[in-house]
C-alpha cells in the first residue's frame, strides 16, 4: 500500500482539504482525474446545513414592515432589519433601556 496513490490522503482530517487535494490530483499524464466528482461534493458541502437564519431575517422583516408601516422606505426598513439581526438580545434591550432613560 506504500506505492497507493491515496496514501498521501490519510493525514487530512477536515472534509474541505481533502476534497481540495482530490481535486488537485493528477494521474501520470497530469490530468486531473476526480475534478469533476470533487467539484460536485464542494458544491454539496457549501449548502446551508439549515434555513433558520433566512426564516429568522423573514420573521424580522415581518415584525419591522407591518401592514401599518408600509409607506416606510426601503432603506429605513433595511436599516432596521441589520439592526435587529445583528444585534445579540441583551445588548439591543440594554441598548434600549439607555435609550429610554
Amino acid at each position: 500500500m506504500a506505492g497507493s496513490p491515496f496514501q498521501q490522503w490519510n493525514d487530512v482530517l477536515s472534509s474541505d482539504k481533502f476534497w481540495g487535494e482530490v481535486a488537485a490530483f493528477t494521474d501520470a499524464a497530469g490530468e486531473r482525474k476526480f475534478s469533476s466528482l470533487s467539484a460536485l461534493v464542494m458544491g454539496i458541502l457549501s449548502l446551508p446545513f439549515s434555513n433558520a437564519s433566512v426564516e429568522r431575517a423573514f420573521s424580522i422583516m415581518n415584525v419591522v414592515k407591518q401592514k401599518l408601516r408600509n409607506k416606510m422606505q426601503s432603506s429605513t426598513a433595511d436599516h432596521i432589519i441589520r439592526v435587529r439581526a445583528n444585534a445579540q438580545h441583551d445588548d439591543f434591550v440594554e441598548l434600549l433601556s439607555e435609550l429610554n432613560e
